[in-house]
């Protein structure tokens, strides 16, 4: 395939993306790469990584949505977290052109999907660099001996960074906001097992993945809250975190008021839903029905989903393949 062609293929992202073969666009792509670079033609060869992270980007973002309709959470999430870090070092280099792939709509969806994510907590390393290389040409970087080359910028077409060949850990920290959000934590299956056990609630991204049927359905979710009566938690836990989101006990907290506010989300889809979908995901609260709403400045309808308790349990694991993947 020739420049031209990859570019019309992967500008039609949205209309073609079950029967566009991504692998055969990354091995026109490797071939156009290596000619460019055998001819020294460092912006030909640029421009060929650049399709390359566009192609990147489009398929982490198919993926993470199939993943997701499987019920395989965590595969959703790492793919997203690829699509993220792709598009963070794509933006420098392609950024008039974001909304031609369709990478302006990617960004804002792979952020919203993560938000309805239930991690919190990542681990977190520090480590004693011994020994780092550029990735250009394989030198030796240190504190008095940097390398020729800009950080982030492409090269024969590959983006320059340091390699770190040889390190030594010094702490895992536990972080809210990390720099590697692959590093999830999860409870072991027991001792001697290698397995792991995802005990999280996938709440409120079970509830908008069985309600969308493409990758490219839009929705919003606003965070709220409510008011709540004491009667609806009479069989709720003292010791347990207290529901306002304060973070206390339940006993030191609200336990002994008769309203209190409740987190609470809000969820709008553009199109009508099918209506074995239920309107309203049912906590400890009556919640609202959803109605079909017209968005003030929008023509189009969106309907208007109310009343998701951010602890219920939902939905269950797909069991069907998923075309996208």
């Amino acid at each position: 395939m020739t420049f031209e062609e990859i570019e019309n293929l992967l500008r039609s992202f949205r209309k073609i993306y079950l029967s566009v073969d991504r692998d055969e666009i990354g091995k026109s792509l490797a071939d156009l790469k290596s000619a460019a670079v055998a001819k020294g033609d460092e912006i030909a060869a640029k421009h060929a990584w650049c399709l390359e992270s566009v192609n990147d980007v489009q398929r982490a973002y198919i993926s993470a949505f199939a993943h997701a309709k499987l019920g395989e959470f965590f595969d959703a999430w790492c793919n997203l977290e690829s699509a993220e870090i792709s598009l963070i070092h794509l933006r420098p280099h392609l950024e008039e052109s974001f909304a031609e792939y369709f990478l302006d709509w990617i960004d804002l969806y792979v952020s919203r999907y993560q938000q309805l994510f239930p991690y919190r907590l990542f681990s977190s390393i520090g480590v004693i660099v011994k020994r780092r290389e550029c990735s250009i040409w394989g030198a030796k970087v240190g504190l008095r001996r940097g390398c020729a080359h800009r950080k982030g910028e492409i090269y024969s077409g590959e983006m320059c960074c340091d390699i770190i060949c040889e390190s030594e850990l010094l702490e895992i920290s536990m972080v809210e906001h990390p720099v590697n959000k692959y590093t999830v934590p999860f409870d072991a299956a027991g001792e001697g097992h290698n397995d792991w056990i995802d005990n999280y609630d996938y709440t409120q991204l079970a509830f908008i993945i069985d309600r969308v049927v493409s990758p490219f359905d839009e929705w919003e979710m606003t965070f709220t809250t409510r008011r709540a009566s004491r009667d609806e938690y009479l069989d709720y836990s003292e010791s347990a975190e207290c529901p306002c989101g304060s973070k206390i006990k339940y006993a030191d907290c609200c336990s002994g008021k008769n309203w209190f506010d409740v987190p609470h989300a809000n969820v709008s889809f553009r199109k009508k839903l099918p209506e074995n979908r239920p309107y309203l995901v049912r906590g400890h609260g009556p919640g609202v029905k959803g109605r079909l709403t017209r968005r003030s400045g929008d023509n189009r309808f969106w309907t208007r989903y109310c009343g998701l308790p951010r602890k219920t349990q939902v939905g269950g694991k797909g069991e069907y393949s998923h075309p996208c993947l």
